[in-house]
């Protein structure tokens, strides 16, 4: 998640909610959670919706 916060980090609830149900419904979940704690720069703040969408979509591949 660095490309929208000026240092990587670790999706540790994301992580959480999929632990033991990656269902659809968790799978979403977990990709909102993505954001949460993010501190985008200034110029990538309209960005963080496409990592909730980029998030879910690489879940959706890991678990399939």
């Amino acid at each position: 998640m660095g490309a929208v916060s000026p240092f990587p980090a670790r999706a540790g609830e994301s992580e959480r909610l999929l632990l033991g149900r990656p269902t659809a419904e968790a799978i979403r979940e977990a990709a909102e959670a993505t954001i949460h704690g993010s501190l985008p720069l200034a110029h990538n703040r309209s960005k963080t919706h496409l990592l909730v969408a980029m998030a879910e979509r690489a879940m959706r591949g890991a678990v399939a």
